[in-house]
């Protein structure tokens, strides 16, 4: 899995409001700047990790982030986010105080809450992002930017109307448990039973979906666990491989290896190095 750096610059002073599509078909998206941003998973499957936890991400996710935040997105297979960046309040011609419109929707939306009636939603979503990347608008700068800024209103509004629990279909509530219990020996034939599927119904749609076995999306999903404790914890490897459920440290090395081509203890020297670098530039 490679590893993703992107800073998007920040929207000119007459386009407070910039839009793009950040597709990724394995690696990581790194969130950068210090503006607001809503993002709307569009396509795909991942893992959100945010300061205080991760989440797993599905197609209708909404993530919410302010500048004090920061977070990061790792791919599955062909994830598709739509990002909608938003400068400080200078660049606004009509919204006073963007700040507090955003600060509003991030304790609803900072966790990755899905919409409702998914399919649907993101159809009329998509057709706001539309609007506010302004295609097809010909008409002068400050037109244009109230164009975008209406826009990005009805999106704010839009998200704060939809933002209810998701009703979400019996595949994605088993890759929710397998998130939330990776580290654990699973019983998928109980696992399923449990939302009345079929196991081969269920490798069918991982398959087709995410490009791997449900026993390949638990490792995958331990590994990336890891990967976060090596990076934020100065937990031993040994200790982080137990949390996981590896049972020795060797185990770990080599699945962790094979995935992302360094060894754990590699992992954590880079990251040191790293630091290291950032410190004596500045």
């Amino acid at each position: 899995m490679s590893l993703i750096h992107e800073g998007f610059s920040l929207p000119e002073a007459n386009r407070a409001v910039n839009v793009c599509e950040k597709k990724l078909a394995s690696g990581e998206y790194s969130q950068q700047h210090g503006n607001n941003e809503i993002a709307i998973v569009t396509r795909g499957y991942g893992v959100l990790y945010s300061l205080n936890a991760s989440h797993f991400l599905k197609p209708g996710d909404v993530i919410i982030k302010i500048p004090s935040q920061h977070y990061r997105i790792a791919a599955l297979k062909k994830l598709s986010v739509t990002l909608i960046q938003l400068s400080p309040p200078g660049p606004f011609l009509f919204i006073r105080d963007i700040g507090s419109l955003m600060a509003m929707l991030t304790p609803r939306y900072s966790n990755a809450m899905p919409l409702k009636n998914i399919a649907a939603h993101l159809a009329e979503a998509n057709a706001l992002i539309e609007d506010i990347a302004g295609s097809g608008h010909d008409c002068s700068d400050v037109e244009t930017q109230a164009l975008k800024e209406i826009a990005l209103l009805k999106l704010i509004i839009f998200l704060k109307q939809t933002g209810t629990k998701a009703q979400t279909c019996r595949e994605n509530t088993l890759l929710d448990y397998i998130y939330q219990h990776c580290e654990t020996k699973i019983n998928w034939d109980a696992l399923c039973a449990s939302a009345r599927l079929s196991r081969r119904t269920f490798h069918r749609y991982t398959e087709k979906n995410i490009g791997m076995t449900p026993e390949k999306i638990q490792m995958t999903f331990k590994l990336i666990k890891v990967q976060e404790m090596l990076r934020s914890t100065d937990l031993l490897v040994g200790d982080i491989a137990r949390a996981n459920g590896f049972t020795t440290t060797a185990q770990l090395s080599t699945a962790y290896r094979k995935a992302f081509l360094i060894s754990p203890s590699q992992e954590r020297t880079a990251l040191i190095s790293s630091s290291l670098s950032t410190i004596a530039e500045t």
